[in-house]
């Protein structure tokens, strides 16, 4: 009930948890609290002003008038634009404003500009993760089963439904007390009370663990629909009256606290918007005898209850377009774009819950139209993407581990226009480097950079001025007598880190300023192990000689010694513990690891390596294989930010961040004992990315 979809009235819709800014407006300074964002702030980010001053030609809004968007109007396009482009900026300023409102409400949100806030929804995600698997623990084995939630909601959906999220969590309650306390120590840290509450009308406390968790039965669905197409733009209804859909389904344990609750809610909307009447009638159109309450001729908080059903929307028609019965054909179930990505999501396991994001659909949008349409390359690139498919599940007894499964699909021709990145099999390249890092990191993390750079290309060849630094580093590299064939033939493209301490680090800094001086201070007092492969030692020696300056550096940096297994390591003269190694195989950088840990890491001895660590069961097949590998001693960072956030409560005594770091203390501490070994792998295939992540849980 507390994730109710807000309306598309700019001055009442919720905010975010954490405060928005406008997208392209200069960056706020960082504020000590995580008050609410200003007024002005959030109409501008609610209306999708993403400019803070009017552009070449535009006329400057009076004062009181609402900006109007200018993304997809005053685009001067280079090619063609799409039926629905064109349709959109054929309507008169006013219905643009509507609904340029209605896409931007489908939009993220603008990243958060508080110190300290990436870690902490790093912290609070982690704990909703923890939600879902205690909700869907058993003390037995684990079987296939759930998914009723997905399929009634897929059913409910129309076919031109752009999200779905869906999660069915009820087959058991083993850890339930577990979640609720993550939740309920989230809830006294300041800035989420702050900014929960002012996702509600004035004057309306809702406890969520006491008003509304305990009626619900573990299981939802969440629908966004944006049938958006030509046709539809032309109508002033469709605005008016919701077919933008967004709707949340919760079935219940008990009916009456939930009804009595909304009712609150509506109080409290009406007595925030004087003059609206709400409608609180049968609709006949659904079949059905529920009796729908919704703001009539406009978007607002709407709600019914029906046969052990909650339906939350933002329109009368939201709650018409779930409850009565589809066509053949006409529901999310019956799209083929969803059809495929269900047949792609693994089968084994207890399901959890999915995401679905029909790109297509999205792409149709004008708003998106009006930014990618402007170039022959931006249009081609939106064309060919059809869908975003993210699916957890449960697995194991003693040992359970729980498995995410991703897709971004791309059509067939996406690998015609981009076979430098799809067709090229070398790209998913096996990470060999984990021998070289110590498993006492926290963190270990490898890319292939030939697909960083490939992709870089890509993007630069979308713009005059991308073009214009691809040829500048060309030159560059020209002046030095090499050039971008010869570096990436002599490197294999695995560039790797790891690190131990950043967790706690990171927590330590909690509230310092941000900031490059914040980064570098934090890398300079921990553990790191960089490397970067090497494919051909001769073609790199060959390489490197066309860089003088840098052996010159070296001499006089640092003095060199060769290892008992004659690998070439340089020691810095002024920085304790802080290495530079060449070997056959790779490229490695240390810093504060002793010489004798750093030497055995160069000859890929160590004792503790994550060759050796990794033993998460049901590891995706070929999980060491691909553009990106990411794995992570969960359990271990959330014991270092206990240490960081005591450390940090020795350095303040403001009553606002000594609350939230008690918090966020008893959190770590749930955490630390519930996960372990986190694995995540990408991988590209001609039809797009794959993600494969498993999270190991801990009784």
């Amino acid at each position: 009930m507390s994730q109710g979809n807000p309306p598309a009235q700019p001055s009442s819709e919720p905010q975010n948890l954490a405060p928005t800014e406008p997208q392209n407006s200069p960056p706020a300074e960082p504020q000590e609290s995580s008050a609410p964002a200003q007024e002005n702030e959030t109409s501008s980010a609610e209306t999708g002003d993403k400019s803070s001053t009017p552009g070449e030609g535009e006329k400057a809004p009076a004062p009181g008038e609402e900006p109007v968007s200018a993304a997809p109007v005053t685009a001067e396009p280079k090619v063609k634009e799409s039926p629905a482009a064109e349709t959109y900026a054929q309507l008169d300023p006013k219905k643009q404003e509507e609904l340029t409102e209605l896409a931007m409400s489908l939009a993220p949100p603008p990243p958060p500009t508080q110190r300290g806030f990436k870690i902490l929804w790093a912290i609070i995600a982690a704990a909703l993760i923890l939600v879902i698997v205690a909700l869907t623990w058993r003390s037995s084995s684990l079987g296939g089963g759930g998914g009723e939630m997905m399929e009634e909601a897929a059913r409910r959906a129309p076919r031109t439904t752009l999200f779905m999220a869906a999660v069915d969590v009820r087959q058991a309650e083993e850890l339930q007390k577990k979640a609720h306390q993550i939740i309920a120590l989230a809830a006294t840290i300041p800035s989420v009370r702050e900014n929960f509450a002012s996702s509600w009308p004035r004057n309306l406390e809702i406890d969520f663990l006491k008003e509304v968790a305990p009626h619900l039965e573990g299981a939802g669905a969440w629908i966004i629909d944006s049938d958006l197409h030509a046709e539809a733009l032309t109508n002033p209804e469709t605005i008016k009256t919701g077919r933008n859909i967004s709707v949340l389904i919760h079935p219940l344990k008990a009916e009456e606290p939930v009804k009595a609750l909304c009712e609150r809610i509506q109080k409290a909307w009406q007595e925030d918007h004087p003059g609206v009447t709400y409608l609180n009638q049968a609709a006949p159109e659904t079949g059905t005898q529920a009796i729908l309450h919704a703001p009539q001729d406009q978007r607002g908080f709407s709600w019914t209850i029906y046969q052990g059903v909650a339906y939350v929307g933002t329109s009368y028609q939201d709650l018409v377009s779930v409850l009565k019965p589809r066509p053949a054909g006409e529901s999310l179930a019956d799209n083929p774009l969803y059809q495929q990505a269900l047949a792609q999501a693994p089968k084994q396991g207890l399901w959890a819950g999915h995401l679905f994001l029909n790109l297509q659909q999205l792409a149709q949008l004008p708003a998106i139209q009006g930014i990618f349409s402007a170039s022959p390359e931006g249009a081609k690139f939106i064309n060919v993407l059809e869908y975003a498919l993210l699916d957890a599940r449960l697995q194991g007894g003693s040992q359970p581990v729980l498995h995410f499964n991703g897709r971004l699909a791309l059509s067939p021709q996406a690998a015609e226009l981009y076979p430098q990145i799809l067709k090229d099999p070398s790209l998913n390249i096996p990470f060999n480097s984990l021998a070289n890092h110590p498993s006492t990191s926290g963190t270990y993390s490898a890319l292939n950079l030939k697909v960083l750079w490939q992709s870089f290309v890509l993007l630069a060849k979308l713009s005059p001025e991308g073009q214009q630094n691809l040829a500048r580093i060309e030159s560059a590299l020209k002046g030095q007598g090499t050039s971008l064939e010869e570096i990436l033939g002599a490197l294999s493209g695995e560039a790797a880190l790891s690190g131990s301490g950043l967790a706690q680090a990171q927590a330590e800094d909690f509230f310092a300023e941000p900031g490059l001086a914040t980064v570098a201070a934090r890398l300079a007092r921990v553990p790191l192990v960089v490397t970067l492969g090497i494919q051909d030692k001769a073609k790199f020696d060959q390489l490197w000689s066309h860089f003088p300056q840098a052996e010159i550096g070296l001499k006089f940096a640092a003095q060199a010694y060769e290892t008992p297994k004659k690998d070439k390591v340089y020691k810095f003269r002024n920085a304790a513990d802080l290495y530079l190694a060449f070997t056959p195989q790779e490229i490695l950088f240390s810093n504060n690891h002793p010489q004798e840990e750093v030497e055995a890491l160069v000859a890929r001895q160590a004792v503790k390596s994550w060759d050796q660590a990794v033993k998460v069961p049901g590891l995706a097949k070929d999980w060491q294989k691909g553009v990106f590998l990411a794995i992570q001693n969960m359990g271990a960072n959330y014991g270092e930010m206990i240490l960081g956030f005591q450390m940090a409560q020795k350095k303040t005594k403001d009553p606002q961040q000594l609350a939230t770091l008690k918090a966020l203390l008893e959190i770590c501490k749930l955490l630390e004992k519930s996960v372990g070994l986190a694995v995540t792998n990408f991988k590209l295939e001609p039809q797009g990315l794959v993600l494969t992540s498993s999270i190991e849980l801990r009784r």
